[in-house]
């Protein structure tokens, strides 16, 4: 991958660069043909192509094609990412939150319901998004969470497939009831109780886990679509609506529509038809070998436990993170060329960790990363893979056979 020029990040803007616009702090674009440039985004038009309002130094052979985004403006489905803000965002704190059955989570307070829609004040956002019950797997309507939850915590890992399960305050304690929620409402919840409909203060309400058929996920969204990375927040997935220099809108696939100050947006990362992740994709094939007799299952877009993906320090939204000895085979879509990862051992994984990492294309290494104990550098991974059919991750037992090798692919990816 292609990166700036030595120094082109400090360099001053060009003089296309309206006096104004240097007033703005430039943003880090990067595409996926591997092009890094800054330029001061001024928003999204009708046809979806992010406008620059100027550019700094770009490499030399590359100076027509980001003179050329400037004038003409950059389809949104052509950049990988915009980072407004390089500093790591600061951790969520606990919060009240609604699960979607997307699987995203919103952070924020529940303001009440309207029959069949909830009403979330989502952290960051201006005003209250309107989300369907249908599209709803829970909520924890209390602000922080308690040790004795009544059961929330493990059943909102797994649902019951019939009963929704309504979890109400009764002074210290919580009550686990079996309900069907029929209405949500400004300030109480309407259910059915052992064929009684019966009301609730929302104030009583620790929270509230959906049975699995009481709805479904939402319809899919075309790409591209936006993770949008937010100072007071967990990233967003959604479809971006529309961007100006004072505000996001951005629309999630449960048709909800959240609108944040530009001030509260650090980066944006694409979903594009020119990127396939491999978290979203099924593996053709699945090879573990227990250690010590258990097989430890791989996750995806997360950390064992639940816990965001880091490496060296960095934080990661994608990737794969797979425990030894575990091979993970993939099909690589026509036309795809390129195969991108960033491999690792988990900052949280155990001092004795050691492994090896390992990357073929039909059967054939075309990465092996030797012995690789905990504390060694991450290391980026760009291979040619225009004429594999099938693409495998490995994750092997080095030394020890530790089960804190949490094995990392970050950003595991397929581009055109």
């Amino acid at each position: 991958m292609r990166r700036p020029a030595r120094g082109a990040c400090l360099a001053p803007l060009l003089g296309i660069v309206a006096a104004a616009d240097a007033q703005e702090p430039a943003a880090l674009l990067r595409t996926f043909d591997g092009l890094a440039f800054h330029a001061v985004v001024e928003g999204l038009d009708g046809e979806g192509r992010l406008r620059l309002g100027g550019a700094g130094a770009a490499p030399a052979d590359a100076a027509e094609r980001v003179a050329a985004m400037v004038r003409d403006g950059v389809p949104l489905d052509a950049v990988e990412s915009v980072v407004f803000d390089p500093r790591e965002p600061a951790a969520p704190g606990d919060s009240s939150f609604v699960l979607l059955r997307s699987a995203q989570r919103l952070l924020g307070e529940l303001s009440g319901g309207e029959g069949k829609d909830l009403l979330v004040n989502v952290h960051g956002a201006r005003g209250a998004t309107r989300v369907p019950l249908a599209f709803v797997a829970a909520a924890r309507v209390a602000a922080k969470p308690l040790a004795e939850d009544g059961g929330f915590a493990q059943d909102l890992l797994k649902p019951d497939a019939a009963a929704d399960w309504l979890y109400a305050l009764q002074g210290e304690r919580v009550r686990r009831l079996s309900v069907t929620v029929k209405e949500v409402r400004a300030k109480e919840i309407l259910v059915d109780f052992t064929g009684t409909e019966r009301t609730l203060p929302l104030e009583r309400v620790y929270g509230m886990v959906f049975a699995q058929r009481s709805g479904a996920p939402p319809p899919a969204q075309a790409l591209p679509l936006v993770r949008v990375g937010l100072r007071r927040h967990e990233s967003v997935l959604g479809r971006l609506a529309a961007m100006d220099r004072q505000e996001l809108t951005l629309v999630l696939a449960e048709g909800g529509e959240l609108r944040f100050p530009r001030e509260q947006v650090m980066r944006m990362r694409v979903r594009s038809p020119r990127c396939v992740f491999l978290s979203d994709l099924e593996p053709a094939k699945v090879e573990q070998t227990p250690a010590l007799e258990r097989v430890w299952p791989w996750v995806r877009d997360q950390a064992p436990g639940g816990q965001p993906i880091r490496l060296g320090g960095i934080s990661y939204e994608r990737g794969l993170v797979l425990i030894p000895r575990t091979r993970l085979s993939f099909a690589v879509p026509p036309g795809f060329a390129r195969f991108e990862t960033t491999v690792g051992l988990e900052d949280r994984a155990g001092p004795k960790g050691h492994a090896v990492f390992r990357i073929l294309g039909d059967d054939k290494v075309l990465f092996d990363s030797g012995p690789f104990p905990y504390g060694t550098p991450p290391k980026p991974v760009s291979l040619d893979v225009r004429s594999v059919k099938t693409l495998t991750l490995e994750a092997d037992f080095g030394d020890h056979l530790d089960l804190g090798d949490h094995c990392v692919f970050a950003d595991a990816r397929m581009r055109l």
